[in-house]
């Protein structure tokens, strides 16, 4: 006898105007208690519609795009230096709540559907990233480590399977 198939709700990949309209929604307290300004960039290719927000301050932009074709969600930091329209380097948020937050972000990883994601992180966001939207980066430098330490590990040899 053979098991039902377990049948599971699928997420939906939601639309352009639906994701900025959660993006803004979600991470309005950049604006509101950071004092950001939010640009939204031209669809890339003039078409498709447009999945990403930029939050700038003078110091910090804060990227939020959808990605995996609608089901994920990827929070950037990019850091300027005091007086610099030069950026340093772009740290993915995911690597500041592995430090500070893991099951926090292990919780995020079980989230489904790429609104909720973005809820979900925003929350992280705000919670875990204040002193860095304030413009304290002293935690940058081991994010980008975690960062580094997981590409090589992409890099690495998979093992076989063993019968």
């Amino acid at each position: 006898m053979t098991k039902p198939l377990k049948v599971t709700r699928m997420t939906y990949s939601p639309t352009s105007s639906e994701f900025l309209e959660c993006a803004q929604r979600e991470f309005h307290f950049l604006v509101s208690e950071f004092g950001f300004t939010v640009s939204i960039p031209p669809s890339p290719g003039g078409g498709f519609g447009q999945f990403e927000v930029i939050y700038h301050s003078r110091r910090l932009d804060v990227s939020v795009a959808g990605i995996n074709w609608g089901f994920g969600v990827q929070v950037l930091l990019t850091p300027f230096e005091q007086g610099s329209v030069d950026p340093l380097e772009r740290v993915p948020f995911w690597a500041i709540a592995r430090l500070r937050c893991p099951d926090e972000l292990e919780k995020w990883h079980q989230v489904s559907g790429q609104l909720a994601k973005m809820q979900s992180y925003a929350h992280l966001l705000r919670t875990y990233g204040a002193d860095i939207l304030r413009g304290d980066f002293t935690i940058l430098p081991s994010a980008n480590a975690i960062v580094a330490e997981e590409a090589a590990r992409s890099r690495e040899p998979k093992k076989g399977y063993l019968p």
